[in-house]
């Protein structure tokens, strides 16, 4: 039998530190994998094709957003200015995946959701982009458009 020990954002601070390869969710404590060449081009370029925004929105790259029981690091956050990474804040969290696929799907957009945020899929596998608004069912798309911003998914690879 699997025991899951369930922790606060104080328990997970105090037992790991900024540099632990972990992150939290729903109080329960995951491994991040780690990341390849592929899927660090797809993360590094999304935050390329959003300059646009600089200035007017904060764009964070594989940093957590804060709420109860939960310390989730998507792999692109777009933000309206501001000094706290919270949900009330963000405007799109973009998670970037081949060999996780199935946990940000599980897992991680689940859990944005839940804060009413927008999670974007960058699906490499598939050549997709999956769009999850919440309260809506997932679209699956080539094009994606943020803020006036459009992102295709062949400009990722």
């Amino acid at each position: 039998m699997t025991t899951i020990h369930r922790l606060s954002n104080d328990q997970d601070a105090t037992l790991f530190d900024e540099y632990s390869k972990v992150e939290l969710i729903d109080g329960i404590v995951y491994d991040k994998m780690n990341v390849g060449d592929a899927p660090m081009r797809a993360v590094n370029r999304p935050n390329q094709l959003l300059s646009p925004l600089w200035g007017s929105y904060v764009i964070s790259v594989q940093s957590p957003i804060k709420w109860e029981d939960n310390e989730p690091e998507p792999d692109v956050a777009i933000y309206r200015p501001c000094q706290r990474q919270t949900p009330e804040h963000c405007v799109l969290v973009i998670e970037v995946a081949d060999s996780t696929l199935h946990h940000d799907r599980t897992v991680k957009v689940p859990a944005y959701l839940s804060q009413g945020l927008t999670a974007w899929i960058v699906n490499l596998p598939e050549n997709k982009i999956e769009i999850d608004p919440p309260g809506e069912p997932r679209r699956e798309v080539s094009k994606a458009e943020i803020l006036g911003v459009e992102i295709d998914v062949e400009d990722l690879a």
